[in-house]
C-alpha cells in the first residue's frame, strides 16, 4: 500500500490539492450566492411591501436570471480554474519525472562506479596475496640457500685448513 501511495504521490497531492482548491471556492461561491439570495429575498420583500400590485413573476424571472447569470459566471471560473490546476499539474509531474530520472541515472552512475572500485579492490587485494605468497616462497628459498651457503663456507673453510696442513706437511 506504501509502495502504491509513493509511486502515485504526485498524482495523490495532484487530486488532493484539487479537491481543497475545488471546495474553497465552491464554499466561497456558495456563500457568495447565499448573501446574494438572501439580499435578492430582502429586496423582494421589501418591493412587495411597497408595491403590492407589481408582477411577482417577472421578479422571481429577474432574480432567477441573476442567480442564473452569477451561477454561470461561476463556472466558468472554476472551469478556468481547473484548466489551469491541471496544465500546472502537467508541467510538475514533467519536471518530477525528469528529475527522478536524472536521479536513477545518477544512482546508475554510482553503482557503477562502486563497482568498479569493487572490482579494482578485490584485483589489489589478489595480487597482494600473490605477492604475499611469493615473498614467502623466496624467503624459504632464501633461508635453504643461506643455509647451503653456510654449509659450503665450512666445507670451504675445511679444505682450506687441509689444504695448509698438506702445504705445511710437505714442504
Amino acid at each position: 500500500m506504501i509502495d502504491l501511495i509513493i509511486s502515485h504521490w504526485k498524482e495523490i497531492i495532484s487530486v488532493l490539492s484539487f479537491v481543497g482548491v475545488g471546495k474553497l471556492f465552491v464554499d466561497s461561491r456558495i456563500k457568495k450566492a447565499n448573501i446574494k439570495k438572501e439580499e435578492a429575498l430582502a429586496e423582494q420583500e421589501d418591493i412587495q411591501v411597497k408595491v403590492s400590485e407589481a408582477n411577482y413573476t417577472q421578479i422571481t424571472q429577474d432574480i432567477y436570471k441573476n442567480l442564473a447569470i452569477d451561477l454561470k459566471a461561476d463556472r466558468e471560473f472554476l472551469k478556468e480554474e481547473n484548466a489551469r490546476i491541471r496544465e500546472e499539474s502537467k508541467s510538475e509531474k514533467i519536471y518530477f519525472r525528469k528529475e527522478l530520472d536524472d536521479l536513477r541515472r545518477q544512482s546508475s552512475l554510482i553503482q557503477q562506479q562502486l563497482n568498479e572500485i569493487t572490482l579494482s579492490y578485490a584485483k589489489e587485494v589478489e595480487i597482494s596475496q600473490n605477492w604475499e605468497k611469493l615473498h614467502s616462497e623466496l624467503k624459504e628459498k632464501f633461508t635453504i640457500l643461506e643455509n647451503e651457503y653456510t654449509d659450503l663456507k665450512k666445507a670451504h673453510d675445511k679444505l682450506k685448513q687441509d689444504f695448509d696442513t698438506y702445504k705445511k706437511q710437505n714442504k
